[in-house]
């Protein structure tokens, strides 16, 4: 899955045939906001963003745009487990 931050990078990797890009760092440029303009310039684009998604601010991004979803989740229980390892082995209590 190609990385792309401007929308000139997402309509390239589009055209060289990608059907899906990571918005990143996602965070940069606006966070969601700037996802959901990123959607309505590319409604058949799937993007799943990164930088800037967390537990906090992960309800920001979901309603608003077609994302990878799964790839999210699979980030957000990624993190989940280190942080439940930092804590096993007594490194405080980590941060999602």
């Amino acid at each position: 899955m190609p990385g792309c931050l401007t929308p000139t990078e997402i309509l390239t990797a589009w055209k060289a045939g990608a059907n899906a890009v990571k918005v990143f760092p996602c965070d940069t440029l606006g966070g969601a906001k700037y996802l959901k303009t990123l959607k309505t310039l590319f409604p058949h684009i799937e993007m799943m963003p990164t930088g800037g998604v967390s537990c906090v601010t992960i309800a920001d991004f979901s309603p608003r745009a077609r994302l990878r979803s799964e790839s999210v989740r699979i980030w957000l229980i990624y993190r989940l487990y280190v942080k439940i390892e930092r804590v096993k082995l007594g490194k405080g209590r980590g941060s999602i």
